[in-house]
């Protein structure tokens, strides 16, 4: 019965808007790149999405992804792209990938996309099938879709050397481009992020903002800095463009392998060369997650600040009493590392907390020996 009344309003608001629009001013269309569509669970399918502005006057419009579950109904929405910015007569086209968590049951769903003001004036949509059979050893765990109808911007990075084998506390280098294929002056974050052989995703190692002109490609030389501290191992890196944190329209990444260190003494993941006139300046504020977690019996801990100040660095107990004081006192804008050496702890839960005077972070650590 839900499941009846949640498709009949669907159909109500959109037979209300198309009542005002038989040729809608914005058109959303979904390719599959496969028909039937067939994924395990677990796995993942790719589709083209196309959003076209059908008008002479600039457009914005939002974007949501919802599911018809067999034996369950509506769910979603898997994603939502707010205020997708159009130009005139503009068609934007996205290459999309669509997660299926292992969990999902076995069955024919269906896919939609709506265009128009989330989420109750949809003005266009475009749907597709797609069949869930048994895991074939995939390990996705959620709906996740990556991609988006996003502003024609693309990332790509190309090595210096490959492979790429840095020695700890040295630096590798790469080309960055990032390609505006639309009309307007995009401005977007540019965050980097590793993938850490026995620990995981760390990161972000940069986050900066960046104006792509029209029709433009910006190509920098860029140097990635390897701390002294960094596990041995093949990492992956990881450039994305677009709204940070949840919200990538474009990702590169490559492979690089840290040895034994050979005298270099980088203290932490320092990223130069991707802005011209100040790459090491972030643009906020921000605690990273300190490394390695849990720990034993030394960890560190990145902080980034964008202007000078004074600034507090504290750690504290499951008690909430400080146990000890790692920065207090002006600090100079950039990115920076400190190490807590807590080989005169206990094991436990320990918190640290940075004051940059507008911002206060906290974040959990744990100490095992």
């Amino acid at each position: 019965m839900k499941k009846l009344l949640f498709l009949l309003v669907i159909f109500a608001l959109f037979l209300t808007a198309n009542a005002f629009a038989q040729d809608p001013t914005v058109s959303v269309q979904l390719i599959p790149e496969s028909d039937p569509v067939i994924v395990p669970a677990g796995g993942s399918f790719n589709y083209t999405g196309i959003l076209t502005n059908n008008t002479d006057e600039p457009q914005i419009t939002d974007v949501w992804i919802m599911l018809d579950v067999p034996d369950h109904g509506i769910f979603g929405p898997l994603d939502i792209y707010e205020d997708v910015h159009l130009a005139p007569n503009q068609t934007l086209s996205a290459e999309i990938s669509q997660f299926v968590p292992c969990r999902a049951p076995l069955g024919v769903y269906t896919y939609w996309a709506f265009c128009g003001d989330y989420p109750n004036n949809p003005i266009d949509s475009s749907s597709f099938q797609f069949t869930v059979v048994e895991p074939n050893g995939g390990d996705a765990d959620s709906w996740v879709v990556l991609g988006a109808f996003d502003e024609n911007i693309d990332i790509d990075i190309t090595p210096d050397e490959d492979p790429t084998i840095v020695p700890a506390g040295g630096s590798f280098g790469y080309t960055g481009t990032l390609t505006n294929q639309g009309d307007e002056d995009v401005t977007a974050d540019l965050w980097m992020m590793l993938d850490v052989p026995d620990y995981g995703i760390y990161g972000p190692l940069s986050l900066i903002d960046v104006t792509i002109p029209a029709d433009f490609t910006i190509s920098r030389h860029v140097e990635q800095y390897v701390p002294t501290y960094a596990p041995l191992g093949t990492y992956t890196y990881m450039a994305f463009v677009g709204d940070y944190p949840d919200n990538p329209w474009d990702e590169a990444d490559m492979e690089f392998t840290v040895i034994e260190p050979e005298g270099s003494t980088a203290d932490s993941w320092g990223v130069v060369g991707w802005k011209e006139e100040s790459s090491v300046i972030p643009s906020v504020a921000m605690l990273g997650n300190n490394y390695p977690n849990p720990f034993n019996a030394q960890t560190s801990i990145s902080f980034d600040v964008p202007t000078a100040g004074n600034v507090s660095l504290d750690i504290y107990n499951i008690m909430g009493q400080k146990v000890a004081t790692l920065v207090n006192g002006n600090v100079e804008a950039g990115s920076h590392t400190v190490v807590w050496d807590a080989g005169n702890y206990s094991s436990g839960i320990y918190f640290y907390k940075l004051n940059t005077g507008n911002k206060v972070f906290t974040k959990r650590m744990t100490l095992l020996k």
